[in-house]
Parts: C-alpha cells; structure tokens; sequence
C-alpha cells in the first residue's frame, strides 16, 4: 500500500511586492514508495527433521523501527503476532510457506496506521522420516565447494552415505558431511542421500527427499542488443548498444569490463559501462559488432555473437 504524504508549503510575498506580506498556502501531494517487511531464518534450517526447532523474525529494511508490530502467516493463514515466530519440536505441519506482515501508528495518513506489504515467503520443511539431505538455500557459483550434510535422525555414526545426483551415484563415504569441490554447471541437478547406521545392534537403512541445487555461472555468455530493438538504424540516429550477460560472485572487489567491435576492430577503451552509443551515424557505420565482457583478477572474459547493424 503506497502512503499519500501531503506537504503544505507557505509562500510569503516579499515586502517590495504590490501585496506585501500576503501568504499563499500551497499544498502538494507525495506518493511514497510502499514498503515490504522481509521474513529471515534466526535459528533453525529450511528443511529440518521433525523435533527440530526453528525461529523466524520479521523486520522492515527500510525504516528500521522498535515499534512496528506484526502478523504471521503460513500458507497465508494467521499463525501468530509477534515480532518473531518460533516452534520448538516442530511436526510436519509446521511446514509450508511463511510470510509476515507489519503495521505501525503514524501521523503521515488519515487512518493512522502505515501497513507493509507482505513479505516474499520463505519455505520451511519439516520432514518426518529418518534421513534428510541439508543443501544450502541459495544458488552455488561455479568453482565453489558444495557442502552437503545427511542427517539422519538421533545423530548416529553412519557406516556408510551414498550420494546421487539425478539419479547417478558421484559419492560413497563413511561420514554423513559430503563435498564436492570446484563446482561446474555440469553439478547442478537433483540430489539425494542414502545413509545406513546400526541401530542395537541391527543395521537400518534410509533415503532423504531429492532437493534440487542450482549452480551459478561466473559470467554467462553477452548478448550484444541495440536499445531501440531493431538492427537498422536511419542516417544521422543515435545507435546506443547494450552488453547484457550476468556476474556472480561473492567477492566485492571484482570489476567487470565491457569491450565493443566493429569488423574485429575495438571501438573504444575498456570500460565499466555495458553500454556504447555512435550518434549521427552514417553508412560507414554499418558492420558487425560484438562486445566482450571480462573480470582481470580471474583472467575471465567472455564473447557476444555478432549483430549486423545496417545504416539506411
């Protein structure tokens, strides 16, 4: 819900006017961005085995404040209200997806109350069985490591865990925590563990639900466009290119560089920007162009394929 802010701005004519000292109230209205409140993991994992605990909190990024109150909701049912939501021994139902919601008083609008949007919903998995697979949430870069743990219920020693991915076995280990060093997009997929553990005495066997890990390239392959859309140009027209490709990394002091061609030919010095504009173009400007994009710390660098630019 966007918030409708109403300034009030007093003109005063001065004194060498015709109407000195006259006021003139001028009021504008201000549409203010609405804000989202955004639920985060405290404790706990996103996929745990039943009997786990777990504590979520809700919170408002970009107007931090003790006095937001706020609404808890799974599967878009009212849950709880709190500032955070917590089940110890959590049951199968605990699963699903939890979003919060947040409200406050203020004296910015009529009704008193500023309400955020809902934030984006995170998944919980309470699994019931005796053997979970626990993967990290977010996407993996190529060339990091993989760290894979399969928990089994009670924390028993394992003397033996199976790796599969899509249904391939790539790991066998006498230790439920299970690497995969220097990551490809080749590792990406569906994985899941099979453990075997003695219990008094007896061997006992299980195998965790699939979860799927997504693997990130470090630069994908540039696609080189022209702003308007189209790859003919008119005489004496602006033609602006645009490098697009998509850097992932974890590392703050890495810079990407654009690079553009015309006929194999560089047009310009390298540059941070991913765009590069030819203004009052003639038909001497009509070829092939490709860009490049490069990281110098990692000697990485990737090629467009050409775009015919035709000048009418």
């Amino acid at each position: 819900m966007s918030l409708l802010l109403i300034l009030t701005v007093v003109l005063i004519q001065p004194s060498w006017t015709k109407r000195p000292g006259k006021q003139e109230v001028l009021s504008i209205d201000v549409t203010l961005p609405p804000l989202r409140a955004v639920v985060e993991l405290a404790t706990g994992r996103p996929e745990l085995l039943s009997g786990d605990s777990f504590q979520l909190t809700c919170h408002v990024p970009e107007e931090p404040s003790p006095f937001w109150s706020f609404q808890w909701f799974r599967n878009g049912r009212l849950v709880g209200n709190a500032t955070s939501y917590e089940i110890t021994k959590a049951r199968v139902q605990h699963g699903g997806f939890y979003t919060c919601k947040g409200a406050r008083e203020t004296e910015l609008n009529p009704q008193g109350v500023m309400h955020t949007l809902t934030s984006p919903p995170l998944k919980m998995h309470v699994d019931g069985g005796w053997v979970i697979l626990q993967a990290s949430t977010d996407p993996m870069i190529v060339q990091e490591s993989l760290i894979l743990m399969c928990r089994i219920r009670g924390n028993p020693i394992p003397s033996e865990v199976i790796l599969y991915r899509d249904g391939t076995e790539i790991l066998r280990h006498h230790h439920n925590i299970l690497v995969i060093p220097n990551l490809t997009l080749d590792d990406q997929g569906m994985y899941w563990c099979r453990a075997t553990w003695e219990n008094k005495g007896l061997s006992q066997a299980a195998q965790s639900l699939a979860v799927k890990v997504n693997v990130l390239d470090i630069l994908t392959t540039p696609v080189l466009k022209a702003e308007s859309g189209d790859s003919t140009v008119r005489r004496g027209q602006t033609l602006t290119l645009k490098c697009i490709t998509e850097f992932n990394t974890r590392q703050t002091d890495l810079v990407l560089h654009y690079y553009f061609f015309k006929d194999d030919k560089i047009m310009a010095p390298a540059t941070s920007s991913s765009e590069f504009s030819l203004h009052n173009v003639a038909p001497g400007n009509a070829g092939l162009y490709r860009c490049k994009a490069g990281v110098f710390k990692l000697g990485l660098e990737k090629w467009s394929h050409e775009l015919n630019i035709q000048i009418l």
